[in-house]
């Protein structure tokens, strides 16, 4: 019997459902998950079918503890040769693979819901940065850990973190290395709500269907817009906007 791959991919009424699938492990990354996830994004990416892309993971306990090191240093560090065709093109192509499966940067215009299902630390953390409204279970636990293991974050959090929550909560959780609550992940602005565990992958959908609903070139140029104009003075800002509201109206004359 075929193994199931890593990560699954599922389309359905302009709501395309990305699962990161290791259950066993957690739904550590490996070399194909990373490899699939890249790839998924260039194909919804392109698939004007497709309006908005839910990022949710098998099981009740964990979303995503990162790396399964096991799995990647040694493909990183190239301590034994690939064990088969995933290793190898990670192995080739670490940096490009690893920049565009989390997308760090990757221009996705497209929204993107996480359905945050357990814990989410290190890389799984990370992960959710490059994601636009998070759901997340109220057993759900964020955190990042690098630092403890003699490593930084390489996923986006020394790039991104500080942007989406308080500066001070951000150089906590990145040197301090401790988990944080759902419910105090909200607070600070990590994440947009708190459900029952039961609740996270419908209230998710239900997100994403309304997403989909809307008009496609509106959706995407308008978070394209905010994140282009993210951190900007506001008078370039405002040019940015402008010139995207210029360009959307002249589109549609």
């Amino acid at each position: 019997m075929t193994a199931a791959p890593d990560l699954l991919c599922e389309k359905r009424d302009g709501v395309a459902t990305l699962t990161l699938n290791r259950p066993e492990r957690k739904n550590a990354m490996t070399p194909q998950m990373l490899c699939l996830l890249a790839e998924a994004w260039q194909d919804l990416e392109r698939d004007d079918e497709v309006r908005a892309v839910i990022l949710t993971a098998q099981g009740e306990s964990a979303f995503c503890p990162g790396g399964d090191m096991e799995a990647m240093v040694p493909v990183i560090t190239g301590s034994r040769e690939p064990a088969d065709e995933w290793e190898r093109r990670y192995r080739a192509d670490q940096t490009e693979i690893s920049r565009i499966a989390f997308l760090n940067p990757y221009p996705f215009d497209k929204p993107i819901v996480a359905a945050i299902n357990g814990d989410a630390v290190s890389g799984g953390c990370e992960i959710l940065h490059a994601t636009d409204i998070r759901i997340a279970s109220r057993e759900a636990r964020f955190g990042l850990r690098e630092i403890e293991r003699g490593l930084i974050p390489a996923g986006g959090s020394l790039a991104k973190l500080h942007r989406q929550v308080p500066y001070c909560r951000a150089i906590e959780m990145v040197l301090l290395c401790e988990r944080i609550p759902a419910e105090e992940a909200r607070a600070i602005g990590l994440i947009n709500e708190v459900v029952e565990p039961e609740e996270v992958l419908p209230r998710a959908r239900a997100i994403a269907q309304r997403l989909a609903s809307f008009d496609p070139a509106a959706v995407q140029t308008a978070k394209r817009t905010l994140r282009q104009s993210w951190g900007l003075p506001e008078e370039e800002a405002c040019r940015i906007q402008q010139q995207s509201y210029d360009d959307f109206m002249a589109a549609r004359a």
